[in-house]
């Protein structure tokens, strides 16, 4: 086994002393305590999280994300759809849940394993980083060796500000750039003391550009490598860039790796093209306030939520901010031109980390998010525990030995509580929205979101009165019109749900998933016609889209445009081959056109992948009379029967069949069963009851109506008396 110490002596080209006189070193038993204490830590913290849910983008990414169903080929897992917006562009991470579903299905504990397996790596990285740089030969020990290493790694590690992005599945992407980052800097800092150096630098742009397939953030790891080495080796500048100069090249040339993917689109198509149209001084005003909140939750970390709804300031509200902010990357500067490029280089990692999502490039869809302190958080807390040490040195030198771990081990377990009873806030879907809101009672983002919450638990009265208030907080918050539509559609109020969804379109024309709603629940309420046109605008946004094709094609259909009907349907069901309506609904539109023997083996198609649907069954059996196949449509019209009792056309076309073969006492009871079934469907009850009149002339049929005229069902009963004429 090697432990993560040098061996004085072990590489010729490297100095014997590593720093000073302190060679970094750190007996075995006394790493494998330390690594297992960090290890623990980390696991009592987030012990609770197995049990989470997936929620808000997980929904999107996981259990609804076609593309992490397979893992070959491995283009598929490594091309999420362009418009997730926490998937897009993340390839590797988008890899990663396909292993997951492979391995476990939709089981959320392997995905929460997997988390907490990367901020575990990701802590011991920190450790390993913060022991090497503390016993650089710049610092020598100055800021403490092994146990100040251990505290920053202790105290990160447990931070409730950390919560949402181990707890919350899909923003892996900021754990396994936040691993392959550490790594990278990792790899460097071995690099300098290896043997064979070259072996820790190529694992080092391996890392680097594995990073960069994770999330955008890690475009600043190359920099930070250099900033580093001329922060920490106490070499002439000159001299660090000529000997690392190829090493620095290769690092630079894994931005190429980030460019590709930006290229791609996709996340324009997600985060940068979202719900707003923040400029980019809007947004850099929210970050000022942004950045400042983080440092308040990075000493104070209440209270955390999974949203923030906040509105731009105006410059004068944001001025304040922007001067702390100013004045931090102001005394970053000075500290290195002041013989402190340690300091300099914390500021660094902390802004630069940072720059890319709290910057000047308007991430719409979710300006704040706590788990952007990922990994600046790390440079905060060795800012502090350097600064607490050094006061515990000036105080009490004798007792600082006992003082600082006691310390450090008082506030860790301070934060690991607090963070603790924060996983339990992700138990459900439904607490972490209801623990938002009341931490943001008048946010729009969270009323909207705790609908949705609330309508996935069937609580579909409460979601609606969050859509309704949503709206009024917020007259121009599309999703929540659009919600109260979705929630009505799916409740069969179509009527109801046209006026939301006219109201969302209208703050948001170009929203592909509003315009089919609204044309769904046009066509639904009886208004197919007027359901096209928003059919087709979806169809425009969303070419892919096969249930909005499927519906439209349905549309078509009920207006009677057959042809274009069974165009769109075949197209649905070439992305979608297993979508059994659209099988069915295609079978209608081809029996519409006289295209008999098509239109069977679509119905029987849809019967192979739904057996008990009885209106396909009847709808096959109807077909197979025009072609002569009476003893089959006999035998599917009684399966369609005896699959839903209920249902009551095919009561009605067994008994033309029946009737027209001579069997007139079973049919005039089929007639009579029909008038009993049909409901609210006057046309075919009238229909049968037609039927019946033609029929009494029979004797058959005068018995069978003479008997219904005492049924139970006042319906037969008022239908056999009138068709008997008395």
């Amino acid at each position: 086994m090697v432990w993560d110490h040098e061996v004085a002596g072990s590489n010729p080209a490297a100095p014997t002393n590593f720093a000073r006189g302190l060679p970094l070193s750190l007996e075995p038993r006394r790493f494998a305590i330390a690594a297992g204490a960090l290890v623990l830590a980390c696991v009592l913290v987030y012990a609770r999280s197995f049990g989470g849910p997936f929620v808000f983008d997980d929904l999107a990414s996981i259990p609804d994300n076609p593309n992490i169903r397979q893992l070959w080929p491995i283009t598929v897992p490594l091309s999420p759809p362009p418009e997730l917006g926490a998937l897009g562009g993340r390839p590797l991470v988008s890899l990663s849940f396909a292993v997951n579903y492979a391995l476990g299905g939709l089981d959320v504990r392997g995905y929460h394993a997997v988390n907490l397996a990367l901020h575990v790596i990701s802590t011991l990285l920190l450790w390993r980083i913060a022991a090497r740089t503390l016993a650089s030969p710049a610092l020598g020990g100055r800021f403490g060796g092994e146990g100040a290493a251990f505290a920053i790694a202790l105290l990160w590690c447990v931070h409730p500000l950390l919560t949402e992005a181990v707890t919350y599945l899909v923003q892996r992407t900021e754990l396994m750039m936040g691993a392959f980052y550490l790594a990278t800097l990792y790899a460097s800092l071995r690099a300098w003391t290896a043997a064979q150096p070259v072996r820790w630098q190529a694992a080092a742009v391996a890392a680097c550009a594995l990073g960069m397939a994770c999330k955008e953030p890690m475009v600043s790891a190359p920099i930070m490598v250099v900033l580093h080495d001329l922060a920490f080796r106490g070499r002439p500048v000159r001299e660090v860039l000529r000997e690392r100069s190829r090493f620095y090249l290769a690092l630079a040339a894994s931005w190429v790796v980030l460019v590709a993917i930006l290229l791609g689109g996709a996340q324009v198509k997600g985060a940068l093209g979202g719900l707003g149209k923040i400029r980019s001084f809007e947004y850099l005003r929210i970050q000022a306030r942004a950045i400042v909140h983080y440092l308040r939750l990075a000493f104070f970390p209440y209270p955390l939520t999974i949203a923030y709804d906040w509105s731009i300031p105006t410059v004068l509200a944001a001025l304040p901010y922007g001067l702390v902010v100013l004045a931090l990357i102001a005394a970053s500067v000075w500290a290195v031109r002041a013989g402190r490029p340690w300091l300099g280089f914390l500021g660094a990692w902390f802004f630069l980390i940072l720059a890319p999502t709290s910057s000047v490039l308007p991430l719409h869809t979710e300006p704040v998010a706590e788990r952007r302190m990922y990994l600046p958080l790390a440079a905060v807390v060795a800012l502090a525990v350097v600064c607490v040490r050094g006061l515990l040195v000036r105080a009490a030198p004798e007792r600082v030995r006992i003082a600082g771990p006691v310390l450090a081990g008082l506030v860790a377990a301070a934060l690991g509580a607090a963070a603790f009873v924060r996983v339990l806030d992700y138990r459900t879907v439904l607490t972490i929205w209801e623990d938002a809101l009341r931490k943001s009672p008048r946010s729009t983002t969270v009323r909207n979101n705790l609908g949705n919450a609330y309508a996935f638990a069937g609580q579909l009265d409460k979601a609606m009165e969050m859509y309704e208030e949503a709206a009024r907080l917020n007259p121009n918050h599309p999703l929540a019109f659009y919600n109260m539509g979705f929630t009505l559609v799916h409740q069969n109020k179509n009527a109801e749900a046209v006026a939301p969804l006219q109201e969302a379109i209208r703050i948001r024309q170009n929203d592909g998933d509003s315009q089919y709603i609204l044309g769904r629940a046009l066509a639904n309420s009886g208004r197919p016609a007027e359901g096209l046109p928003h059919f087709e605008i979806a169809l425009q946004i969303k070419p892919g889209d096969a249930e909005c094709r499927r519906d439209y094609a349905s549309a078509l259909l009920a207006v009677g445009r057959f042809p274009d009907a069974a165009h769109h349907f075949r197209e649905a069901l070439k992305t979608r081959p297993d979508d059994q309506g659209a099988h069915s609904r295609l079978g209608n539109a081809l029996a519409n056109m006289n295209q008999t023997e098509p239109a069977i083996a679509s119905y029987e198609q849809a019967l192979r992948l739904s057996p008990k649907d009885a209106r396909t069954r009847n709808n096959l059996a109807s077909v197979q009379v025009r072609t002569g196949k009476v003893a089959e449509a006999i035998e599917n019209l009684r399966r369609s029967i005896a699959d839903d009792p209920t249902y009551a056309l095919p009561h009605y076309n067994l008994a033309n069949i029946l009737t027209k073969d001579g069997h007139v006492t079973d049919g005039a009871r089929e007639y009579l069963e029909t008038i009993r079934l049909a409901g609210s469907d006057d046309r075919l009850r009238r229909m049968a009851f037609d039927h019946l009149r033609e029929l009494r002339g029979n004797g058959q049929a005068q018995a069978v109506l003479m008997q219904a005229r005492s049924d139970k069902d006042a319906a037969v009963r008022g239908a056999a008396a009138a068709a008997l004429g008395s």
